[in-house]
């Protein structure tokens, strides 16, 4: 570290993992809501595939993945590290942006970046761990809806 150029470097990779996060959120939002109507629609339809309770808490699961989701687009400050200031979950660690701005001048201009660096960085391990979260129930669901095929398809028989 020690330039203004280093530190653009930084931000242009934590903005690029920000980036990265959201496109992630936002996949998974839709995944949830096309999975969704196509559980709604096997379900509550005349020639019923699944039942409707299994069909019920498939969509709850993946209602509350896409919750989380699209909390997710809300920021928080929490943040993680080891000792890398060139990883966003490092840089995130409380008292990074002010180690990164003394490392390199007392220029207001460089404090004011160490700290959009260090707040992107909080936004961006936010956004990561609401990820991980809704994923979760994403995949519970479609475990459930695996479950609840697979005992209608024995049921037809």
């Amino acid at each position: 570290m020690g330039s203004r150029d280093d530190m653009r470097y930084v931000l242009t990779r934590v903005d690029y993992w920000l980036n990265y996060a959201e496109a992630k959120n936002a996949a998974l939002v839709g995944f949830n809501f096309v999975v969704i109507a196509i559980v709604a629609s096997l379900a509550f339809q005349e020639s019923a595939v699944i039942s409707v309770p299994c069909a019920i808490a498939a969509i709850l699961l993946f209602t509350v993945s896409s919750v989380i989701g699209l909390c997710s687009f809300v920021p928080s400050s929490d943040g993680e590290g080891t000792e890398n200031p060139y990883n966003f979950f490092d840089t995130a660690q409380d008292g990074a942006s002010d180690w990164l701005a003394s490392a390199l001048s007392e220029d207001e201009d460089d404090k004011l970046l160490a700290e959009e660096v260090g707040c992107n960085s909080r936004i961006a391990v936010s956004k990561y761990r609401s990820f991980n979260n809704a994923l979760l129930f994403t995949v519970l669901g479609m475990a459930l809806m695996v479950f609840c095929l697979t005992t209608a398809f024995f049921a037809a028989l």
